[in-house]
């Protein structure tokens, strides 16, 4: 049977719980409004007039800014979200890589979680016996098959998860982010066995913002802003068109559009001072102007740093520029040993002081380091 896909008109709206602001001045006027206001529902609309259609053969690079609806329509195209309208026609065996844990049961062993979450995917009962060793195999996890999930750390899960998911050939492959965390070595197994699942299936609908990797494996491009397509096509003409919407200010922009991630990749102590080595990135790529440490109880802010050429951070995550790396001295974080930290860092950036995300993430020299 050939593979397709096809979509017509596809909404989603999600319904919202929205408390008016107020001002209470007592514990008895705070309960009153909460009586006489109660919260009321408002409907906020995720994809709107979705229409495309996927043929065999054809590999989708899907890009979009941040909240643009990438990842929900690929929810919608596994069952996972029924739409609020439109029609959408799915053929051939489908397998999504959306969320590595689905699934998992914490007290269960690591192999009955095998069993749930091929469960979760539906796979055939005589399939089940048989993806037991190699998943536990790939996972590298053949150790811990009796372990309780719980005592597994969250590179562990994740690699147990990804294992899982990707045990099985299928038709038709839906892609969100699918690499995560973890050693060298498994990253480069994973993306060798992606590479390989993605090449024997017949239909790829894959959402990234690594260019280098979407150039690899596509031959399409679907363009996504706030919920819609806006360019379906030759991915030369897809990269083109996204890079001219990302030059321009997001619509509803706020300051969490500024959040940066990165990883702090080295700590130390010279001449006094903490030392920090890593790389951070904004959404639309540039290096944030601030960074924030925090640690005992302190906060630092540090915004005099240049950045640094770092070849290997542009290829992995596919960035459009290579100058993401920094290498800092924290002026006024006065230590004599790393001891001081008390076991705790915290390194944030930003667009500006407002605009910090969650936490950079601590590579495991910085966590023995801080041990």
């Amino acid at each position: 049977m050939a593979a397709h896909i096809k979509v017509e008109d596809l909404a989603l709206k999600v319904p919202l719980y929205v408390q008016n602001d107020r001002e209470a001045r007592s514990w008895r006027s705070l309960l009153l409004s909460a009586l006489l206001d109660p919260p009321h529902r408002e409907f906020r609309t995720l994809l709107d007039g979705v229409s495309f259609e996927v043929n065999e053969g054809d590999r989708i690079a899907i890009l979009g800014r941040n909240g643009a609806g990438k990842s929900t329509l690929l929810r919608c195209l596994n069952g996972v979200y029924q739409p609020s309208r439109g029609r959408i026609e799915v053929k051939g065996t489908c397998q999504a890589l959306l969320n590595t844990s689905l699934g998992f049961n914490g007290e269960a062993t690591v192999k009955e979680n095998i069993f749930l979450r091929a469960n979760a995917m539906r796979l055939e009962a005589i399939s089940l016996g048989d993806m037991v060793a190699p998943v536990l195999e790939f996972a590298g996890l053949k150790e811990k098959a009796n372990h309780r999930l719980k005592t597994l750390s969250a590179g562990q899960k994740m690699r147990l998860g990804f294992a899982i998911s990707t045990e099985m050939q299928h038709d038709i492959m839906l892609l969100d982010e699918w690499i995560g965390a973890g050693d060298s070595e498994f990253l480069k197994r994973a993306k060798q066995r992606m590479l390989e699942r993605m090449g024997g299936s017949k239909i790829v609908m894959l959402a990234s913002h690594n260019f280098s990797l979407l150039k690899d494996v596509c031959n399409k491009g679907m363009v996504m802003e706030a919920g819609r397509v806006v360019y379906f096509g030759p991915l030369v003409e897809a990269f083109k068109a996204y890079q001219v919407l990302a030059d321009r200010p997001p619509p509803h922009a706020t300051a969490a559009d500024d959040a940066a991630i990165g990883s702090v990749d080295e700590i130390s102590v010279r001449d006094g001072k903490l030392r920090i080595r890593g790389w951070a990135v904004q959404p639309h790529g540039d290096m944030p102007r601030w960074l924030a440490v925090v640690s005992a109880g302190e906060r630092w802010l540090v915004t005099d740093f240049e950045p640094h050429a770092r070849h290997d951070v542009q290829e992995a995550r596919g960035l459009p520029k290579e100058f993401v790396g920094f290498d800092v001295e924290v002026q006024d974080a006065r230590l004599e040993d790393l001891r001081q930290l008390g076991g705790v860092l915290q390194v944030y950036g930003g667009g500006t002081p407002e605009s910090f995300g969650g936490p950079f993430n601590l590579q495991a020299g910085v966590l023995n380091a801080l041990q």
